[in-house]
């Protein structure tokens, strides 16, 4: 009876949050719905906890008496957001959207069923991305301000981000729109 009842735990009991694009979108799509367009390839990369920073997380340091500071304390929770990559790309080409410098910060899961997209060093992509401000978290925003995700994008597999390689056609109609 144990036996049962921890596979229908396993199956039944857990709602489980995963990657659900069906199929690619059009170039066309993927142009309207992207806030930035570019070609580049990968300057460095590191692992970002995206922190839920509400009054409910902020209550529960304050009661831990914890000598970490508050963010070390965010950072080594394992509660209250998710972790995801970060990569700096510099950008040879600009397709779409503006940007400061000639380097953008562009976030993605970790490509294990999170949709995730998983980039590699010296290789060109072609990257489609939306402002971070418009993802819809579990969590509404998790108590960041527009200010804090100001010049973060996102991308993922479910976008027409790629090799350069492999996006020839891409690339073509991005010319033309310019």
């Amino acid at each position: 009876m144990k036996i049962v009842f921890t596979l229908l735990c396993c199956f039944y009991g857990f709602k489980a949050i995963c990657c659900n694009c069906i199929g690619e979108s059009s170039h066309e799509i993927e142009f309207i719905k992207s806030d930035i367009i570019f070609v580049g390839s990968i300057r460095s990369s590191r692992i970002v906890k995206i922190w839920s920073d509400t009054s409910y997380a902020r209550y529960i340091y304050e009661t831990s008496n914890s000598s970490l500071s508050y963010d070390e304390f965010k950072y080594q929770s394992r509660s209250f957001g998710p972790l995801m990559m970060e990569y700096i790309f510099k950008i040879d080409a600009l397709y779409k959207g503006e940007t400061s410098a000639d380097t953008v910060v562009i976030r993605t899961g970790f490509g294990n069923g999170d949709c995730g997209f998983k980039f590699e060093f010296g290789v060109n992509y072609l990257v489609y991305a939306i402002n971070e401000s418009k993802i819809n978290y579990v969590r509404p925003k998790l108590g960041r301000t527009e200010a804090e995700l100001k010049g973060l994008f996102r991308t993922d597999i479910c976008s027409r981000t790629g090799n350069i390689l492999i996006r020839q056609e891409d690339l073509e109609f991005l010319i033309e729109q310019k």
